[in-house]
């Protein structure tokens, strides 16, 4: 995702309330709240073109440290009433500058 500003130096806090566009045009408009969580509109280019009018719901935080985990899954549940969540995770290392990304 790409914002409205260049990169900022690592003792800088990123400032993610705003709309963000991916490689793909599709477009996350973030409002972060004071204690770092964020709630977000994911609106694929698709959307955006007018062919299936949906935003989907994003939700995350936003901390300073060393590392960053996260993950995003769907639990399914069978018809005898068990549940199974899938998941995929992310851990993200902190670097120094984004060319090290």
């Amino acid at each position: 995702m790409r914002g409205g500003r260049g990169p900022v130096a690592m003792s800088l806090q990123c400032q993610l309330s705003r709309l963000w566009r991916n490689e793909q045009d599709s477009l996350m408009i973030s409002a972060v709240r004071d204690n770092g969580d964020f709630q977000e509109k994911y609106l694929t280019w698709i959307t955006l073109a007018g062919s299936c009018a949906h935003a989907f719901p994003l939700k995350g935080a936003q901390q300073q440290s060393n590392a960053t985990t996260a993950f995003v899954g769907q639990c399914f549940m069978d018809t005898g009433r068990k549940e199974t969540l899938t998941t995929t995770w992310l851990l993200h290392e902190a670097i120094g500058s984004l060319k090290e990304d």
